[in-house]
């Protein structure tokens, strides 16, 4: 701790970190050595700061290779800016930052694309990133957490602004009033607002998925089946989280402080192009699952028959005694009591069901009536999601029982016509690997958004390896393949309780079950409360300081995950979290004769470690397929008139028909695939320009497009 002042806007890197305003912290007041007080140290301060954030070598050769000439100050700049035609809307960004909704900030989705068309605009000012950066961090704009302490974030952004700005202001830094070459004002909005800046489809930088977070033998097995398949390590470690969540839900839940329990299921959606070897995949994930399941199947066959035989038994002997009853026979009368009570203690046994893949909402209640109140989907198909959004009900959704499911709670089924139906922590794991167009189709429903059937899910989309793949991939290890294997079996076998013997840890549950029914009655009830699993001390402090973390990202006007198309998601974050780490919790300790009640920190860190991933990739999935901003068919058309127009017919004025006669073999079959919806979007973003054409009565008025030119050099620049 010294007295000096931070000699730049950059405050964090790594673990290192450092503040002279906005923070506190709390000292004992016993102090280390000699040290009398707190002294100036600005020259160690300076060289410190220096080493810790040394200057951007990229933008650093943007500003060395600088051509322009003429210096403006930040207020000349400033003053500059709010006199263009627009200048309204920079202004309102510069003092009042994105807010989702209004009408200047239409252009802009994200907060992230304000920033974008900000340090664009800025960048026609002035090529020095020094004063970009200084005059977005004194805005609106730069005073939300993410502007002030990624300066990654920011360098990246700055970077592109430089790089795309293709045309300088070059007046002078007089008044830009009227002059006789029209004045400043005039110049920079001809040269600015007739062909706008471009604000680009924002590219996420997609972190990979990070499998140091599992316990060795999921790591393995993980990184050893994206070896093999030639497919990206994301999918194969989302499909074991919900692989892992299958075999552990209901049993065990997680109380994270008093009063917030999580149950250990999950909703994973992974999202990927055709031919990603989903299926391969998918099916070397559940194998085990899968083996497992057969073998319960095999086993209860018998059981359930001779099971069947007793009941259809009592219930001959049931009705035969009701008879003599109506005869006059009332000494039957406390036999009769006898059989109903025997029928009513033997439940019919159904052969067990761990993972289901096509089911409709109705098929899924009987399923968990039968099974527990627990059961897996997991498909490499959307079928489940197809039917969730009403395929079989008229387009009505049905997603009740999803939303019971997510949180382990009762649900109740009593409609007309079907049989009455009462679940007991009901509980369900998705685990969906699907084409990215289910994807943008899933997430644009409005009923499943509005009921926050979307919220619930963790996305991953991740880069496809098609084009990159090795023919020779390298096989799994046969011994990584058997870890996995056993591992996953013994989860299967393990009952709850935590303080049971090692001899009965490893019992089959089949051999368990078959001993019960060899007596009178079954004391085996999987409807017995779950196992409590619980944070140490430390663990707390990890979760509480990552809690206090993340909430101030989900203010609606200063958080960076407060945007309408991501709040929900990003509140349910924390106890998706604490869930993996449940399961990650469970998965360390497979092999210790008594599983652990108590989860520790270094566990709750690798869970948390994985919420960047998540955030990113929930970016991806909602940027690019939100409601009314379908950027990956607006980049679609795009590149299909960019394919059919060469740069020097990109001014001439085209209709919305004359622009679908240009790509309708290009992937818009329809007229109506070309929506204005589609084309305002591209308009929005500066891509296209639009203007409205009177006829005076000689036809119909129209709206006609042209293209930027601005757009073939930047296509040019990166090659696309």
């Amino acid at each position: 701790m010294i007295e000096g002042k931070i000699p730049g806007a950059k405050n964090r890197t790594g673990q290192i970190e450092m503040y002279d305003s906005k923070r506190f912290f709390t000292v004992s007041g016993n102090r280390i050595g000699e040290v009398e007080g707190v002294m100036e140290r600005q020259d160690v301060l300076n060289s410190f700061y220096k080493e810790v954030f040394p200057e951007n070598e990229k933008l650093a050769t943007i500003k060395n290779e600088s051509e322009t000439a003429l210096s403006l100050s930040d207020s000349d700049i400033i003053s500059l800016l709010i006199k263009e035609k627009n200048g309204g809307k920079w202004a309102k960004l510069y003092q009042e930052g994105w807010k989702n909704g209004e009408s200047y900030c239409q252009k802009y989705p994200s907060q992230s694309e304000a920033d974008a068309a900000f340090c664009s605009k800025l960048a026609f000012y002035t090529d020095d990133p020094e004063q970009i950066e200084r005059i977005m961090s004194k805005s609106k704009l730069g005073q939300r957490e993410k502007w002030e302490n990624r300066h990654d974030y920011r360098d990246s952004v700055i970077q592109k602004a430089l790089a795309q700005q293709t045309e300088r202001y070059s007046g002078t830094k007089n008044s830009p009033s009227k002059s006789d070459s029209e004045g400043q004002a005039d110049k920079v909005s001809e040269t600015s607002e007739e062909w706008p800046d471009i604000v680009e489809f924002e590219e996420y930088e997609l972190p990979e998925f990070p499998t140091d977070i599992f316990p060795d033998w999921v790591r393995d097995y993980v990184e050893a089946i994206a070896e093999s398949s030639q497919t990206p390590v994301d999918m194969a470690g989302m499909l074991v989280l919900a692989a892992l969540a299958t075999c552990i839900q209901r049993r065990y839940v997680i109380e994270i402080v008093p009063e917030f329990v999580e149950p250990l299921c999950l909703y994973v959606l992974v999202a990927m192009p055709p031919s990603n070897r989903k299926t391969k995949v998918f099916s070397e994930i559940i194998r085990p699952i899968r083996r497992y399941e057969k073998y319960l199947r095999s086993e209860f066959e018998v059981m359930s028959d001779e099971r069947k035989v007793e009941i259809d038994i009592l219930k001959a002997k049931e009705d035969e005694l009701k008879k003599r009853m109506k005869k006059g026979e009332v000494d039957v009368k406390h036999e009769l009591s006898t059989i109903k009570s025997k029928i009513k203690t033997l439940q019919e046994l159904y052969p067990p069901s761990l993972i289901k893949q096509d089911i409709t909402a109705e098929g899924l209640i009987q399923a968990l009536r039968q099974n527990q109140n627990r059961l897996g989907i997991l498909s490499d198909e959307s079928g489940v999601l197809d039917i969730a959004s009403g395929l079989y009900t008229g387009g009505k959704t049905n997603i009740d029982i999803f939303l019971k499911g997510h949180t382990g709670s009762d649900y109740v089924y009593d409609r007309k016509g079907s049989e009455p139906a009462y679940l007991d922590r009901a509980t369900i794991t998705l685990g969906l690997a699907v084409q990215n167009e289910v994807l943008q189709e899933f997430v644009s429903k409005k009923v499943m958004r509005g009921r926050g059937f979307i919220a619930r899910f963790l996305y991953s989309v991740p880069k496809s390896m098609v084009g990159y793949r090795k023919a020779d991939g390298l096989p799994v290890p046969q011994h990584v393949k058997t870890n996995y294997d056993n591992n996953i079996s013994k989860i299967l076998e393990w009952k709850t309780g935590g303080t049971v013997s090692d001899e009965v840890r490893n019992e089959s549950l089949v051999e368990f079950v078959k001993n019960e029914i060899e007596k009178d009655t079954i004391d085996y009830d999987e409807d017995a409360p779950p196992q409590y699993l619980c944070l140490t001390e430390e663990a707390q402090a990890v979760y509480k300081q990552f809690y206090e973390d993340h909430e101030p990202r989900l203010h609606p006007d200063k958080g960076d995950l407060g945007g309408v198309n991501i709040l929900e998601w990003s509140g349910k974050l924390v106890g998706h979290l604490m869930r993996i780490a449940g399961l990650l919790h469970v998965a360390e300790n497979i092999d210790k004769p008594r599983l652990p009640l108590a989860v520790e920190a270094f566990t709750v860190k690798r869970a948390i470690r994985l919420g960047d991933y998540l955030i990113s990739h929930a970016r991806k999935a909602f940027g690019e397929a939100s409601l009314g901003n379908n950027f990956e068919k607006q980049k679609k058309l795009l590149l299909a008139l960019l394919g059919k127009i060469p740069k020097e017919e990109c001014e001439n004025k085209r209709t919305k028909t004359d622009i679908w006669r240009l790509v309708k073999g290009k992937g818009f079959p329809n007229s109506a695939d070309i929506s204005k919806n589609l084309l305002d979007g591209l308009v929005e973003r500066g891509y296209l320009r639009n203007e409205y054409v009177k006829r005076g009565g000689k036809g119909a008025d129209s709206i006609v497009y042209m293209i930027n030119p601005k757009v073939y050099e930047m296509t040019k620049e990166s090659g696309d």
